[in-house]
Order: structure tokens, then C-alpha cells, then sequence
């Protein structure tokens, strides 16, 4: 038989530690309109465009205090407060609904916080949960997207070490699986010039072959950057 989502979930979370290894964990316990300016959401830059310091420019302390978020009547953040280490990898955990992915939006400048300040993240770049890219776009294209002035070589290289070389990096959006889309919607994270990576469910619908090459790259980044 099947094992139940959360089993699997937890056998997945168990897997990508082991291979973090020196990973931090932070666990929460309680409570454009156009499709292309959707996808330039998900390399979001936080604070004056272009313009924004990347991490850590001028000794900036990364710090989240007292962030409280509610929808309608629902707290999902209560009174939150954390300070962000300048480089490594960070691991958020909590049972679903517990407010991960309302911390990212929050972070990345997507959604209003009731009250309480996030400070020195710098520019952003945000892969989210579902891959949001343009299905008439080839996988390097929807990469690219993200830089006002794009490398193309860098795009294939990058999609090359998460195992979208040669012709499938030139494949349509729409032709592409699952797994191949959250692996260019990493792609296009990563392939954003910021100083804070955030990644929301990154592991989702990857196999363990794939999930080694991600922590690979990741592992890579946040030797100069917090990637969370």
C-alpha cells in the first residue's frame, strides 16, 4: 500500500536534513496583474527596485520582530520575532497552515503585515510553492525572464546542474512535468542577482536524484547568503 502524505512528507523532510547536514531550523509553533508580471513575482525585489542593497550591504542586521499577520479574524502570525544569520540555510518547519508560506510573503514585501518590521533582506529572490511559469515559454526563457538583462549561458549552465541540459531546457513550459517545472522555478530563484533566497516547498514533487542536485546549489549560495 501507500503511505500516508504526511509520512511521505516527513520521510522527504528527514532526507533533505541528512543531506543539509549543517542546516539551522526555525519552527513555528502557533497561530503584477499580467502573467508576466505573476512570474517577475517570483524573483520579487523587496524595497527601491533595482535600486535595493543586497544583503548585509553596510553591516545590516536581518531581523524580524514582533510581525504579526491576520486574515479577516485568523492570527496566522502572532508577535513573530527572529534574527537571520548572513549566510547559511534555514529550514522553517510547522504543520500546514501554521503560517510558513505567510512568513516568505511577508518577507518578500507580497503581502502587508498587520504590524511589527522586517529589516535588512535586501533584494529578494523568491521561488514559490507552485511554479507559476509561462507555458509559451521554453524552460530557459522563463529563466531568463527574471534579469533585465539576461546571460543566456549562465540560464543553461544552471539548468544543466539541475538536470535540464540540451533540449530540455529549450522545451515549452507546457511540456514540461511536474518535477521538470519546480526544477526551473528553482532555476529562476537562483539565477535572480539578490542577497536573500527564500524557497518555499522546494522539495515538492522531486525525486531524491533531484532533491541532492537542489541542495547542491543551495549549500553553494548560502555560503554568501541566507537561503530560507
Amino acid at each position: 500500500g501507500h503511505l500516508p502524505r504526511e509520512a511521505v512528507d516527513r520521510q522527504r523532510d528527514i532526507r533533505v536534513k541528512a543531506l543539509l547536514n549543517d542546516n539551522r531550523n526555525v519552527r513555528l509553533d502557533g497561530g503584477g496583474d499580467s502573467p508576466v508580471g505573476r512570474v517577475r513575482q517570483a524573483a520579487f525585489i523587496r524595497g527601491k527596485g533595482r535600486d535595493a542593497p543586497l544583503f548585509g550591504q553596510g553591516g545590516t542586521t536581518v531581523r524580524i520582530e514582533n510581525l504579526t499577520v491576520s486574515f479577516g479574524e485568523r492570527k496566522v502570525l502572532n508577535s513573530l520575532s527572529l534574527t537571520i544569520p548572513e549566510s547559511g540555510i534555514i529550514m522553517i518547519s510547522a504543520p500546514s497552515g501554521f503560517g510558513k508560506t505567510t512568513l516568505l510573503r511577508a518577507v518578500s514585501g507580497l503581502i502587508t503585515p498587520d504590524s511589527g518590521s522586517i529589516d535588512g533582506f535586501g533584494r529578494v529572490g523568491y521561488a514559490f510553492q507552485e511554479p507559476r511559469l509561462l507555458p509559451w515559454l521554453s524552460a530557459v526563457d522563463n529563466v531568463t525572464l527574471v534579469r533585465e538583462k539576461p546571460d543566456e549561458s549562465e540560464a543553461l549552465c544552471l539548468l544543466e546542474r539541475l538536470g535540464l541540459g540540451g533540449e530540455d531546457a529549450l522545451k515549452k513550459a507546457r511540456s514540461l512535468s511536474g518535477g521538470m517545472k519546480q526544477l526551473v522555478n528553482i532555476a529562476r530563484a537562483l539565477y535572480y542577482d539578490c542577497g536573500t533566497l527564500l524557497l518555499d516547498e522546494p522539495f515538492s514533487g522531486l525525486d531524491r536524484e533531484n532533491i541532492a542536485l537542489v541542495v547542491n546549489l543551495l549549500k553553494e549560495r548560502a555560503e554568501h547568503m541566507p537561503v530560507i
